[in-house]
């Protein structure tokens, strides 16, 4: 016990000044190599990537043209990140008050309300928010239609070349 606490004392104390302390080698590298596909993926279309070694792991049917879900809900989140901040408060029109929402007991927008840009991304992530998507949308570009026209013109630029928002 003793002799551990001695050691433990003697790596503990701090190099003298203009010491050269050398430092434990770095692990190796990590290589992608083939592995097999996983044995069962219950999706119809499914995709691996690997960011650090920018490739695709597995795929299957990953090319299939599907409904977007989501991606719609993630680029309405980001267009309303790059173009206004959280605190700005947005009116909520009667277009967003009367669009459909997705479920029971969802939070509403109601026409003439204020909320937040935080509070509608929020509702929009986290509830899936249809009303709330249309208020943040007529917030950014004014009107649904012109709203598309960025989606479409960002997922350009992102390189989404198969993507259509309408």
């Amino acid at each position: 016990m003793i002799l551990a606490a001695l050691m433990l004392s003697v790596a503990m104390t701090p190099a003298p000044v203009g010491a050269v302390r050398t430092l434990p080698e770095l692990p190796p590298q990590v290589v992608f190599s083939p592995a097999p596909a996983p044995t069962s993926v219950q999706a119809a279309a499914w995709a691996l990537y690997s960011v650090d070694g920018d490739q695709f792991l597995w795929e299957d049917d990953a090319d299939q043209q599907r409904a977007m879900a989501s991606v719609t809900k993630v680029m309405t989140a980001l267009l309303v990140a790059e173009n206004s901040e959280p605190d700005t408060p947005v009116a909520i029109s009667a277009n967003a008050s009367n669009t459909p929402i997705g479920y029971v007991g969802q939070p509403r927008v109601l026409q003439g309300d204020a909320w937040t840009v935080e509070e509608l991304l929020s509702n929009l992530l986290v509830q899936s928010g249809n009303d709330a998507a249309v208020a943040l949308a007529e917030h950014i570009s004014g009107t649904l239609a012109d709203f598309v026209t960025l989606m479409n013109e960002r997922a350009a630029e992102l390189g989404m070349a198969e993507t259509s928002f309408a």
